[in-house]
């Protein structure tokens, strides 16, 4: 399994827009980040099991820059933080792929300067099918800690979450 784990600061994602984006792209397109105010904490992570099984799952937790150390936020009422999770096929992105936002739990920061983010995670998540597959897609629940260092929004490519214009949804869906 290929994983990485990375903050950036300064960002927005745009939930309206991706929930506009073509649905095959949602699953991708709610992962973009943008230029903003807020600060990302982003887990990636690519698994290769044979020709046509490999498979992606992304997260991304948006907080208020505001936010130190020693402080959590919830993100049930949206407000506060989001929490993006998507997952699904490296070798035919949008075809069964599941995403949605966290509708309870919190984000705990252990940690944060300049250099890094330490963020503990438990967070329920109602995915949805953007192709509307009834019964593809479950709940998730994710508890973790996810351990980031910062990087700048300028240094990402598609499969972080800042693609192209010349990438299409493969590029997003599996690492380069």
């Amino acid at each position: 399994m290929d994983e990485t784990t990375f903050a950036v600061r300064d960002v927005a994602i745009d939930v309206a827009g991706c929930e506009a984006a073509p649905r095959e792209e949602r699953a991708l397109a709610c992962q973009r980040l943008q230029p903003g105010s807020d600060v990302a904490v982003a887990h990636r992570a690519y698994r290769s099991e044979g020709v046509d099984r490999k498979t992606f799952q992304k997260i991304t937790v948006l907080l208020p820059a505001s936010l130190q150390a020693g402080q959590s936020v919830s993100f049930a009422d949206g407000a506060g933080a989001k929490l993006i999770y998507s997952d699904g096929s490296s070798a035919f992105p949008g075809k069964s792929d599941c995403y949605g936002l966290a509708t309870r739990g919190t984000a705990h920061v252990v940690s944060m300067d300049q250099a890094s983010v330490v963020l503990d995670v438990d967070a329920d998540v109602a995915l949805i099918s953007p192709m509307q597959w009834a019964g593809q897609c479950e709940a998730v629940h994710i508890g973790r800690r996810l351990t980031a260092r910062v990087v700048p929004l300028d240094s990402l490519g598609a499969w972080e979450g800042r693609p192209g214009s010349d990438d299409t949804i493969y590029e997003e869906a599996r690492p380069h």
